[in-house]
């Protein structure tokens, strides 16, 4: 009887390091535009918001707000909501899967806190667009610095003998993959390549494009770091990328 092989090998699928994190893929909703209307900076607020959400939708009016989030039910939301809206509204979209999150918005009309309680998807009360976007920036960076812990050396199961002197294979790949990585030599249409990927994977971030352009024209080698910080160009994509090795 002949032997059988059997294959042992697993197909690990690569993850997209340039896939969106979990705040660029939220869309943020917001009810009664009225009030951001009289904040001074609001443009500013809103360039910087769209640095970290594909889009930004307002509505005036509760029941067009209900419709709208029940017509994209496979993507996560944010809402901030007015306080003289959160009562009538937030009972009417609280249990719906895509709302992930719901910020009160407002001085006036505060709801008491025994009520904010029976609804667990409401994260704060803030008294201005601009709290509303320093919650929402927390939330991005506590998404980027809370990375997987990295380890080259294999978990060592109770009772083992082996060697922890050994070098584990994987360790010795990724120190070769790094040495390649920092001996490659890239030439022109090596950047003229990656801003054209680049452009296919932001195309729908008009921000991230604009930062894109500005690298085609200016990338000089020996501003590495000032590219690092350029998120969500270059600093998400390669952190996520970090966390894999």
């Amino acid at each position: 009887m002949a032997n059988s092989t059997k294959n042992t090998n697993k197909q690990h699928p690569v993850p997209d390091v340039f896939a969106e994190s979990v705040v660029e893929k939220t869309q943020l909703v917001w009810v009664n535009s009225t009030i951001v209307e009289n904040e001074s900076d609001f443009r500013h607020i809103l360039k910087e918001l769209y640095k970290l959400i594909r889009r930004v939708s307002f509505f005036e009016q509760i029941d067009q707000c209900v419709r709208f989030l029940a017509d994209v039910p496979n993507e996560k939301a944010i809402v901030a909501v007015s306080n003289a809206f959160g009562q009538d509204m937030i009972p009417q979209i609280h249990s719906m899967i895509q709302v992930d999150t719901i910020y009160l918005l407002g001085d006036i009309q505060a709801p008491s806190e025994q009520w904010i309680k029976e609804w667990p998807k409401i994260k704060g009360q803030y008294s201005s667009v601009t709290s509303v976007f320093e919650a929402i920036q927390r939330v991005n960076k506590q998404y980027n610095q809370n990375s997987i812990p990295i380890s080259f050396m294999p978990i060592m199961q109770s009772g083992s003998t082996h060697n922890i002197d050994e070098l584990d294979p994987s360790f010795m790949y990724t120190q070769l993959f790094k040495n390649t990585l920092v001996q490659m030599e890239h030439s022109r249409q090596s950047v003229d390549d990656f801003v054209a990927f680049c452009r296919d994977k932001f195309r729908h971030n008009a921000s991230a494009l604009c930062v894109i352009d500005e690298f085609e024209r200016g990338y000089r080698s020996d501003q590495a770091l000032y590219w690092y910080t350029r998120f969500p160009f270059i600093y998400g994509p390669l952190n996520r990328c970090l966390r894999l090795l």
